[in-house]
């Protein structure tokens, strides 16, 4: 063999040129392409479960750490609670999941079990619902739903059954795919616009959900498949999406032998929030909202799972879209990205111990920066600042062994906006933000909220009332849910244009002067901070742009809820423009607007109209509306069920 002898200049030359291709090929490697126009699942949320049947309730402000979405709040989205067997338990599950609700939260159940009698065994351990006992076993379920509903706490959606599909030592029902079919068949059409969810199978088994999917009597009754991903459940369902269900995975926790604040260990929330996003998960409800391994620690405090989940939760909101991005640029660094109108969030898990550069690179649309949010060993959803884009570019600096969320500033997007695939999400906000086409100028997203005037849609949270920018807020979905001709519509220099969610809402907004608008809620509101008090004295309220609302006692500023209302903070109430403010007496809630004194007043002097007395205020009676608030006669209502289960 030919002997070949290197000199140290050629040894030199050959190492610099793999430095160099080494190099390149990192960089390559590094970019991260976000494409707003590849959509793939809505998301509808994140949350955990609360059985106060089994452990402590989450007290009120545990409740408002997880669901609320303010400075050491996780920003939680959706509450799974239990089905209790005993129709005498159900009252456990209500408070929590009024106060859930009052932050915007959905809520959904899942029974462990039917009642002994309905089984083939007699026993709330294994054994199968008697088929004699399906009817039954519906009307159960419904009960449970009813009665959540006429107490302030409405379910979202409702489960068969809580893993069918192993046998454990305590409340449990086995069920077969054949059963499940064989009971949606027949009651499945019961449950209404209640969304049902099948099979919540314990490693998210498609062999439990395949013959579901495809019978043609019960898959119509199914709208969301869910599952828990113990024992490597965790992958996508193309199946179920083909069908137009939303995937969610409703249980998993990582492990519960350690602190949820063991480091790195609580990483691993991260990575599976990720690797569920990427496997077409609409929602991810963790185990336990409050325990030693859980998003909250015992004494209330987030733990550092919880700061994982709020990397996602807090930012990733009801009615955003997951859209294309490089999923994994690199060793151990992994990519998600999200869009709701021209909002763009990117959220990148870094398991790698070191700091790691990537390039965030946006394919179309554009943005001026990112505010760069970071939990670490160290940090804790901490606001690292802001990066700014050249041609919709930027690097950024990843930290080792953490979760770091890009939440876009300015900008606009060029995509459709359009869903991808779910027909079952709770909310359509991926609908928004392409500007009216009006004589030019700065155009601003409103919500026409009936008849009142244009007030701001949220935009930190989307369904609910908010409160952001020291003023109160719609969320998108909210809005949009509403009946008659309100919706979100457009300001442009003091006009309005209908959006594509608004049918012709066109009265009310059309004199608004400027989109921050909620000071001008009530355009002669002065005519009810007088409060009409009919009788005098009472506790002091808080005139809130035409509308009573009792003060808080236990806090000074925002909103809260106590004593199974909502309130408003002394400061937060004397903060607000215009005539409102805090109020002496029992008054008789006038109607915010100065034209609606001729219209059915809520006094019961004036015509002896129905009127609801309202944790101390009168409001009148819906004559149309069923459930809930309503509007007729250009006031707000409120529907005698409503009114009875206070």
């Amino acid at each position: 063999m030919k002997n070949i002898t290197f000199s140290k200049r050629n040894i030199t030359q050959v190492l610099a040129m793999l430095t160099c291709s080494l190099f390149f090929s990192a960089v390559q490697a590094q970019i991260v392409n976000i494409d707003v126009n590849n959509e793939y699942q809505n998301i509808s949320g994140f949350g955990g479960i609360n059985v106060p049947g089994w452990i402590d309730d989450l007290t009120d402000e545990q409740t408002d750490t997880a669901f609320g979405n303010g400075p050491g709040q996780i920003g939680m989205s959706i509450l799974r609670v239990r089905v209790p067997y005993d129709s005498a338990e159900f009252n456990r599950e209500v408070p929590t999941a009024v106060r859930a609700k009052s932050h915007g939260a959905i809520v959904f159940a899942s029974p462990w079990t039917p009642p002994a009698s309905m089984k083939t065994n007699n026993n709330i351990v294994g054994g199968r619902l008697s088929t004699s006992q399906y009817g039954a076993y519906a009307d159960h379920l419904l009960d449970f739903a009813n009665y959540m509903s006429s107490n302030g706490a409405s379910l979202y959606a409702i489960s068969i059954q809580n893993e069918p599909d192993i046998a454990v030592d305590y409340e449990s029902c086995d069920w077969s795919s054949s059963e499940m079919i064989n009971f949606l068949s027949n009651y499945g059409s019961s449950f209404g616009s209640l969304k049902v969810i099948a099979a919540e199978s314990f490693n998210f088994n498609q062999s439990i959900t395949d013959p579901i999917l495809n019978s043609a009597s019960a898959e119509p009754h199914v709208d969301i498949v869910g599952g828990h991903i113990y024992g490597n459940g965790l992958r996508d369902y193309p199946l179920a999406r083909s069908k137009g269900k939303e995937l969610w995975m409703t249980e998993h926790y990582t492990e519960s032998s350690n602190s949820a604040n063991a480091w790195p260990l609580a990483l691993d929330v991260g990575k599976e929030l990720h690797d569920s996003m990427v496997s077409n998960f609409s929602a991810y409800i963790w185990w336990y909202i409050r325990r030693s391994y859980g998003l909250i620690t015992e004494d209330g405090q987030v733990s550092k799972r919880g700061y994982l989940m709020a990397q996602y939760s807090k930012f990733i909101r009801p009615g955003y879209t997951r859209i294309g991005a490089t999923v994994n640029p690199s060793s151990n660094v992994y990519v998600t990205a999200y869009k709701n109108g021209s909002d763009i969030v990117v959220v990148v898990v870094n398991t790698n111990s070191a700091s790691h550069n990537l390039t965030l690179n946006l394919e179309s649309g554009s943005v001026d920066g990112y505010t760069q949010y970071t939990t670490s060993g160290n940090k804790n959803v901490n606001d690292d600042g802001t990066v700014y884009t050249s041609n919709n570019s930027v690097n950024v600096t990843i930290d080792g062994q953490s979760v770091t969320t890009f939440v876009s500033t300015g900008g606009s997007s060029s995509s459709s906006s359009s869903s991808s695939s779910s027909s079952s999400s709770s909310s359509s906000s991926s609908s928004s933000s392409s500007s009216s086409s009006s004589s030019g100028g700065d155009c601003a997203e409103q919500c026409q909220w009936y008849q009142d005037d244009p007030r701001p849609l949220c935009e930190g949270q989307d369904s609910g009332w908010g409160w952001e920018n020291g003023q109160s807020c719609i969320g998108r979905t909210t809005c949009e849910s509403q009946s008659g001709d309100g919706g979100v519509i457009n300001l442009c220099n003091g006009s309005s244009s209908s959006s594509s969610s608004s049918s012709s809402s066109s009265s009310s907004s059309s004199s608004s002067s400027s989109s921050s608008s909620s000071s001008s809620s009530s355009s002669s509101s002065s005519s009810s901070s007088s409060s009409s008090s009919s009788s005098g004295g009472g506790a002091q309220q808080c005139n809130w742009y035409g509308s009573l609302h009792p003060l808080c006692n236990n806090q000074d500023s925002g909103w809260g809820w106590e004593n199974e209302q909502s309130c408003v903070g002394a400061t937060t109430c004397e903060s607000q423009s215009g005539d409102g403010g805090i109020v002496g007496g029992s008054s008789s809630s006038s109607s915010s607007s100065s034209s609606s004194s001729s219209s059915s007043s809520s006094s019961s002097s004036s015509g002896g109209a129905d009127v609801c007395n309202w944790y101390g205020t009168e409001y009148p009676m819906c004559q149309q509306t069923q459930s809930g608030w309503g509007w007729e006669n250009n006031q707000s209502c409120i529907s005698p069920a409503t009114c009875s289960s206070q």
